[in-house]
């Protein structure tokens, strides 16, 4: 009998915030180390999820975030853009990002993160449609 690990269909939100001067760009890339340990991250990679949806509707800051499991590959990739610096450290701040980080960080094999400020003058245009 086989298993089959539960997947996560690529998720996208964002929201128009043309209001700003600068924003903070996040990627990470999360290997782990084996089909069997994505198992116990996808608990908590639906936390995470759920907690940024809240974020970028309670307007915390989050613009935009893209999470994708990727089980074939044995890694999980979030790339995120915030209002500024302080609005991700005060995400990355809460129980659901520290929780997920503390339990799962000794199953990612390595991982990458970066990071970018990105300037631009500020407009009240509407977004483009």
């Amino acid at each position: 009998m086989a298993f089959r690990l539960p997947t996560i269909a690529p998720s996208f939100r964002s929201k128009s915030d043309r209001s700003a001067s600068a924003g903070f760009v996040f990627r990470s890339e999360l290997p782990v180390t084996s089909r069997w340990t994505m198992a116990p991250f996808m608990p908590h990679a639906l936390r995470v999820k759920r907690s940024l949806d809240t974020t970028i509707d309670a307007d915390g800051g989050l613009l935009a975030y893209e999470l994708v499991a990727n089980v074939s590959a044995k890694k999980f990739t979030v790339s995120s853009a915030w209002r500024d610096e302080a609005s991700f450290a005060a995400w990355v701040g809460t129980d659901v990002h520290r929780s997920a980080m503390s339990t799962l960080g000794p199953k990612v094999s390595g991982g990458t993160f970066e990071t970018e400020t990105i300037e631009h003058e500020p407009t009240d245009d509407p977004p483009l449609a």
